[in-house]
């Protein structure tokens, strides 16, 4: 079943739906990106997130890739991720959501083959909530098969994206 159709037949809310549905078809964009970017920074370009940790190219690429689709769309009011120092404040929000993310968790085993993948808890509102209050969580794991899977409280379900 298409996860279009899925969230249509567990009654998910139409807005968080179409939010769950942007997500899935913005990580095949960072996928794309895998093929043409290196693992670790440029020599001398190297930066750290708020963390302290080294960012890499794709890094900072997934979390451009995210951020601007959610600019472009505002299907959010906020957005934190590890990338950014600030949270962000979408102009003129279309739903009253907020995104926390790591856009792409474990870049550093890139090149050693290992997993990596997308973080994305979505919030009634403010980024600063409690995490009990979550409306859904999800993750993004890329490879072979780049699957989406997630959770509005009502199950734990997973879909291969294509």
């Amino acid at each position: 079943m298409r996860l279009a159709d899925f969230l249509v037949s567990e009654g998910t809310d139409k807005d968080l739906a179409e939010l769950i549905l942007f997500l899935g078809k913005q990580s095949l964009v960072v996928k794309k990106g895998f093929l043409g970017m290196p693992g670790k920074s440029a020599a001398g370009e190297k930066t750290r997130n708020v963390y302290g940790e080294e960012q890499m190219p794709l890094d900072k690429y997934a979390d451009g890739v995210f951020i601007d689709g959610l600019k472009k769309t505002r299907l959010v009011r906020s957005v934190a991720t590890e990338e950014q120092e600030q949270i962000i404040e979408i102009e003129n929000p279309k739903n009253d959501f907020g995104i926390v993310m790591d856009p792409l968790d474990g870049s550093s085993l890139i090149d050693v083959n290992l997993a990596i993948g997308t973080i994305i808890g979505i919030c009634p509102g403010k980024v600063l909530d409690k995490g009990s209050r979550l409306l859904a969580a999800l993750y993004i794991l890329y490879g072979p098969l780049t699957t989406l899977t997630y959770t509005t409280g009502k199950g734990v379900h997973e879909f291969v994206l294509d």
